[in-house]
């Protein structure tokens, strides 16, 4: 789930928890009821918070793996650059001294 989508779910959830909150405050029943549907209703908004927190855990974990593992190929991906660079480096560097010897060689 996108930080999107949980945003809109937890906006949606915290407006439907106030909504009912407010209906349970204002009906008209006893204080021995209103206590009891308030404890339901901080029951039910716990659980779902507690749904939540870990569905956006789980996101964030694999939204980690998923970084680590673009991270990792990247280096190797540089590394074999880097590697291949200082091969054609090197490959230069000894053909510019093979013909300079052979410059070298030639004019005496």
């Amino acid at each position: 789930m996108n930080n999107n989508s949980n945003t809109t779910v937890l906006a949606f959830l915290l407006g439907a928890a106030t909504g009912g909150i407010a209906a349970l405050l204002l009906a008209p029943t006893s204080g021995k009821d209103l206590r009891d549907r308030l404890g339901e209703q901080a029951g039910k908004a716990g659980n779902e918070a507690a749904r939540l927190a870990s569905e956006t855990r789980d996101a964030a974990v694999e939204g980690y793996r998923k970084a680590a593992e673009r991270t990792g190929k990247a280096v190797d991906d540089t590394k074999a650059k880097a590697k291949a660079g200082k091969k054609a480096v090197v490959d230069a560097v000894a053909e510019g001294k093979a013909s300079y010897e052979r410059e070298i060689a030639s004019s005496d």
